[in-house]
């Protein structure tokens, strides 16, 4: 069997997923952006990659492999590639993998389009109840469950991962405590709101503390020029570093000491370090929804804890995320549903 990863389009979000995918069950990762595989080469060092220009990658995919395993739904990998498939009279098998436990993820419409998939890969139980809960879940294929292998990946990745994570973020500021601002991306008439809310952040964290902020790769899209300029604006501002062109996350989150957020799926995977999270706009069991006195409401989680959140962060991850199955026996289980999907 001839198994590729995908990475099509700028799907900067779908990086950290799929190519640490590739890179534990031993696939070449083809990629359609010059800029992205690039990347994937630099932050991913046993993995290979293929760059494939948008143009011919339905002729080359179909000369290169039986099955594809990407971050995008069945039905668009179907349109992506209609024509070469209508003209080879042959179908490349899809493999669904989940990128992420962002409450955006979880409504129907999304949901949906996964009950379509032959065989998908799922983090944990938080997807398999939303998919019960909206009748959708019998209408599944083949689903496997792997854990949280981004997480696993990285510590066993450690040494390297915290040598490029000190040159490119924690060497630049002074040791204090940091925070990370890392809020999900929101449609297009409601993406300007980052705005005002980046700069209410940066002007009321504690003036002892560090501060990351690192938007979703579309927002970055979206506000490009106003994100310079906002940029521009802290430049000189020794505490607060504005993040991009970097898809690894568990490099920040290990040494980060709070989380600034909304829907982020970034949120529950900080949980496995059981800090504190704090909310701006959205609510959830697992931490403090911050409407007023920020300032505060950051110091007191800083100096305590939130230990009255503890049980809860602890529950909610065990939810997000199953124990990560080991290496080989995903490869295995990946390898065994493709073969008999392909069988069939």
């Amino acid at each position: 069997m001839r198994i590729y990863g995908l990475l099509f389009g700028p799907n900067e979000h779908h990086l950290d997923h799929i190519a640490t995918l590739c890179s534990i069950i031993d696939i070449p990762l083809i990629c359609t952006e010059e800029r992205l595989e690039k990347m994937a080469r630099r932050y991913y060092p046993s993995l290979t990659t293929q760059l494939i220009l948008p143009n011919a990658l339905g002729q080359k995919v179909l000369e290169l492999s039986d099955a594809l395993i990407t971050c995008l739904p069945h039905a668009l990998i179907d349109e992506i590639l209609f024509l070469p498939q209508l003209l080879e009279q042959r179908k490349i098998l899809s493999v669904f993998c989940h990128h992420g436990n962002s409450e955006k993820n979880m409504q129907p419409a999304s949901l949906e389009l996964l009950a379509q998939e032959k065989i998908l890969l799922y983090y944990g139980q938080k997807l398999i109840e939303a998919l019960k809960e909206n009748k959708l879940y019998h209408q599944v294929g083949h689903l496997i469950g792997t854990g949280n292998f981004r997480l696993d990946y990285y510590n066993r990745m450690k040494p390297y991962y915290k040598q490029i994570a000190d040159e490119k973020i924690f060497s630049k500021f002074e040791n204090k405590k940091t925070l990370l601002f890392a809020p999900t991306w929101q449609e297009e008439e409601k993406a300007s709101a980052i705005l005002p809310k980046t700069i209410e952040i940066i002007e009321k964290i504690p003036k002892n503390t560090n501060l990351i902020v690192k938007y979703h790769p579309n927002t970055w899209n979206r506000l490009k020029f106003e994100l310079e300029v906002l940029e521009e604006k802290y430049s000189d501002q020794q505490n607060v570093q504005f993040l991009r062109d970097f898809p690894l996350i568990y490099p920040i989150l290990d040494r980060v000491d709070l989380f600034l957020g909304d829907a982020s799926s970034v949120g529950y995977d900080f949980l496995v370090y059981n800090r504190p999270l704090l909310f701006l706009n959205f609510s959830a069991p697992f931490g403090q929804t911050v409407t007023e006195n920020l300032t505060q409401a950051i110091s007191q989680a800083l100096e305590t804890g939130a230990p009255e959140y503890a049980e809860k962060r602890q529950a909610a991850y065990t939810y997000a995320f199953e124990n990560p199955t080991c290496p080989d026996q995903l490869k295995w289980a990946i390898h065994g549903a493709i073969k008999e999907e392909l069988e069939a």
